[in-house]
């Protein structure tokens, strides 16, 4: 089928891709950064396993997405985020991340659709007509400020507080 297609052809681009990084790196000589300090961080030390996606808070903070759920990274301590009362994610298994210019995060993953996060909480999108089935890659802004999401079975555009799925009304098939 299509997607085993792309799914094949995307392992062998990685497979492709890890090779060339590890010649590279065999054939690099390391060179001290001065003026750095570097730090890694195991998860003997608190850092969450299987991370799929980033973000960067404007106070500094790093937000992680894993399949454990939403964590956040503070320089120093990696925390799992605790949300208002009442409020649950709509799955742990967290793909994509993003945040918006009022500071909301937007959640994307592996197969629940999506979520705004705020401080007054969270809302769900869940996957369906609206917003596309499948893992969310992420999410993007376009010049106009609209907010995009890619997901396995296609793109959605947020507008007016509602998801939109890219279809062939709009020239796409």
């Amino acid at each position: 089928t299509a997607v085993t297609d792309r799914r094949l052809t995307a392992i062998a681009l990685l497979r492709i891709a890890l090779l060339l990084a590890c010649l590279c790196a065999s054939s690099a000589t390391a060179v001290p950064l001065k003026g750095f300090h570097h730090s890694a961080w195991a998860s003997m030390d608190g850092a969450p396993v299987d991370i799929w996606a980033i973000a960067q808070a404007d106070n500094g903070e790093l937000w992680l997405g894993t399949g454990a759920g939403l964590f956040r990274f503070d320089g120093v301590r990696f925390q799992r985020h605790v949300l208002p009362a009442g409020a649950r994610l709509a799955s742990n298994n967290i793909t994509a991340l993003h945040f918006a210019p009022d500071g909301a995060v937007w959640i994307g993953y592996h197969s629940a659709g999506a979520s705004r996060l705020d401080g007054q909480g969270i809302q769900h999108f869940l996957a369906g007509s609206a917003f596309p089935r499948g893992m969310v890659f992420g999410f993007e802004r376009d010049a106009e400020g609209r907010l995009w999401a890619a997901a396995d079975e296609g793109l959605a555009r947020y507008d007016q507080g509602q998801w939109q799925r890219v279809a062939g009304d709009w020239g796409f098939d």
